[in-house]
């Protein structure tokens, strides 16, 4: 007549884990059967009533499985209230948790709790009908709901797994007290509200010390998080999305383990210099942080793979790398307010991809850029206030593409030929550039829309119309044989067309 999990119960003197208390009208095909699920598959010996419990008269049978239960789970939804089983169901948890000290777990489904506690809207609504056809009975269940204040210090925290959680989209209050955690919450490894409307952690939050998997993704509500995390087992903390999140806090030394750290499209202002305390951390990505102005003095986490600062448009200073950084391969800072890179860029010994595209205010790059010997993409485009690149003192050899369009270069200095392996140059939109050196026939591409003539050279190859137009970009293979060549905007010409630069990244 019920139906429950298939496992033994934990408890002693206990028949089932969890009983779960809810109206179904409003949560048993949803929430209800989800969390069902996600609590039998641990497994959980969870006890659900079945439909036609509620069409007889078998209250009994539910109220005795309720004192049979190690924990009760109620779900308080719309019109939870409404439903004189659910209070009658809710007086016998109460008791039980008086005389037995039963577990309680209150959930808040498409509700406020202050609309619970306060008895306001639908459950205001409810208790004024339940009034008017008052008995003994209701009166004592009306009561005692009247009494309760529901939020997990109320109650130890169960061992559900993170999949209880996924499905809680309009989670708006969690509150732990570190005094009822107790060692089956220590061992919680992953824990997920990725979604739901939860407005702030609390400090208690770090008495999960087994957490390794720690999931907040689009959480928009979510403004405010401990002011420091300790959480030692922590490997990945995702807050992607989380677009009214103003401030991260400090990194505990304790914590040794992170290796994602996922801040995209928040609204932090700065970073701490804690950060440096994740020496473990691989991938660190604040894309499109709007109001980030300032990052810690120097960088020092040398265990960084990528470091994505792309989009943050208030940025305006990078700081020094303070210690060499062998396994950072990507470095996007594309679109900051930044007016030049810190000499000690050169400590990214592994870097592959540097990405500066955009930054407006971008005037200069240090000549020690030349260290990176490992090197194969530099884009510069669209930065419109770079005019000189800086003097190229030692080979890059490793270089394949250089990306100076939309820039406000005016020459390429002959230093160019120490760039011995670059095979893609695009000076498109380059309004300033009035020279090119000759050493540019070592190019295998260059991509120009202006007319250029870099002085004396061979004559250009014959231009043979084969109809395919590449509207002002002109596109030269094998510029062994020409110093410069030239393509008016619209024109067209015969030889081998690249669209991509695969196979140089």
């Amino acid at each position: 007549m019920a139906a429950s999990s298939s496992s033994s119960s934990s408890g002693l003197g206990c028949k089932y884990d969890v009983f779960i208390n809810f109206r179904g009208e409003d949560t048993r095909r949803g929430f209800v059967s989800h969390l069902y699920n996600a609590l039998v598959k641990k497994p959980i010996n969870a006890f659900i009533d079945a439909e036609k419990l509620r069409k007889g008269d078998h209250l009994s049978e539910l109220l005795t499985a309720i004192r049979e239960s190690r924990l009760s789970i109620v779900v308080f939804s719309q019109d939870y209230a409404s439903s004189t089983w659910c209070l009658k169901e809710l007086v016998q948890i109460l008791k039980c948790k008086d005389t037995n000290n039963q577990i309680v777990l209150p959930i808040f489904y498409e509700v406020d709790p202050s609309d619970v506690r306060k008895l306001k809207r639908k459950f205001e609504e409810a208790f004024a009908q339940h009034d008017r056809d008052s008995n003994a009975e209701m009166e004592e269940a009306t009561k005692t709901v009247e009494s309760i204040i529901v939020d997990f210090s109320y109650s130890s925290w169960p061992c559900l797994n993170a999949e209880a959680f996924v499905r809680m989209t309009q989670l708006r209050l969690l509150k732990i007290n570190h005094r009822h955690i107790n060692a089956e919450a220590v061992e919680l490894e992953e824990l997920n509200l990725s979604g739901s409307k939860i407005k702030e952690l609390p400090e208690s939050i770090n008495n999960l010390t087994g957490l390794s998997h720690f999931n907040l993704k689009n959480c928009k509500e979510l403004k405010s998080l401990p002011s420091c995390i300790h959480m030692k087992c922590l490997k990945t903390f995702n807050l992607d999305g989380c677009s009214s999140l103003e401030m991260f806090p400090s990194i505990s030394e304790g914590i040794e383990g992170l290796e994602k750290l996922d801040l995209p499209c928040s609204k932090i202002k700065e970073l701490s210099p804690s950060i440096n305390n994740l020496t473990r951390l691989c991938h660190l990505n604040l894309q499109g942080c709007k109001e980030l102005k300032s990052l810690p003095s120097s960088i020092r986490m040398k265990s960084l793979k990528t470091f994505d600062l792309n989009g943050c448009w208030s940025l305006e200073m990078f700081p020094e790398i303070s210690e060499v950084i062998e396994g950072l391969k990507v470095f996007e800072l594309s679109g900051s307010k930044i007016k030049e890179l810190p000499s000690s860029i050169n400590n990214l010994t592994g870097l592959k991809h540097l990405k500066l595209e955009n930054c407006k205010e971008l005037e200069s790059l240090p000549s020690s850029i030349c260290q990176l010997k490992s090197l194969l993409v530099l884009s510069l485009s669209g930065c419109t206030k770079f005019e000189v690149f800086p003097s190229i003192e030692e080979n890059m050899e490793g270089l394949r593409c250089l990306f100076l369009d939309g820039t406000s270069i005016k020459e390429l200095s002959p230093w160019i030929e120490r760039l011995t392996g670059l095979r893609y140059l695009d000076l498109r939109n380059g309004k300033s550039l009035v020279h090119l050196p000759n050493t540019l026939c070592n190019l295998a591409w260059v991509f120009t829309d202006t007319e250029i003539r870099p002085g004396r050279g061979p004559t250009p190859p014959p231009r043979r119309f084969l109809g395919i137009s590449f509207d002002g970009i002109g596109v030269v293979r094998g510029l062994a044989t020409a110093a410069y060549f030239e393509i008016p905007r619209g024109g067209i010409f015969q030889g081998e067309a690249h669209y991509s630069t695969a196979g140089f990244f």
